[in-house]
């Protein structure tokens, strides 16, 4: 199912539109009813009404999983502060001219051990 994004104020940030379907993973946003950081799976997907179910057992209309929920394989370094990411977490983008030493340290940072980086 394909859930649409509202559309965000002048800044171009929020809520960005995605697809969903049962067993992807997803993050809470820190909005709403799933905390920061919780990792959870959706379980079903009803188009009928629009919701989706978290293996939680909590139940989302699609605009509040929209709007509480992100696609966990786009953290970005901003969001990603104050998260401990169990499993591999993979830094990207390191060739960039933007990315510093800053971005390697909190990238780094949020894994439970140093043999679960990868850089690239």
């Amino acid at each position: 199912m394909y859930l649409r994004a509202p559309m965000s104020g002048k800044t171009g940030t929020g809520p960005e539109p995605m697809w969903v379907w049962p067993g992807l993973r997803l993050v809470g946003a820190g909005c709403g009813p799933v905390k920061k950081g919780v990792f959870e799976t959706v379980a079903s997907v009803s188009e009928a009404d629009g919701t989706v179910t978290l293996h939680s057992g909590l139940s989302l209309a699609g605009a509040q999983a929209v709007r509480t929920l992100r696609l966990c394989s786009a953290i970005t370094y901003a969001s990603c502060q104050g998260l401990t990411l169990h499993g591999v977490v993979r830094l990207d983008c390191t060739e960039s001219s933007h990315f510093t030493c800053r971005h390697l340290y909190v990238g780094s940072s949020r894994c439970t051990s140093h043999q679960l980086v990868e850089i690239s």
